[in-house]
């Protein structure tokens, strides 16, 4: 993904300097997308919304060294 956009970059394809990954939102996964690719990161936490209470959070990694390292998705 960052090898095909650098490219780009290179050619004027893409004028901008600023590389997003735009990550899920109100979506159950992991997936973290741009126009480039997308990629599966390790679950680092996740929350869900309560109406009139704010967020809960249902998941939290306790350590990052022990999470799989991210792989491409189609």
């Amino acid at each position: 993904m960052a090898k095909r956009w650098y490219h780009d970059k290179a050619l004027g394809i893409i004028r901008s300097n600023n590389f997003q990954l735009h990550p899920p939102r109100n979506k159950d996964n992991n997936v973290i997308r741009n126009s480039y690719g997308n990629l599966e990161y390790p679950l680092l936490f996740s929350a869900t919304h309560q109406p009139d209470m704010g967020y809960r959070i249902d998941f939290l990694a306790e350590s990052i060294e022990s999470l799989d390292p991210c792989e491409p998705t189609p």
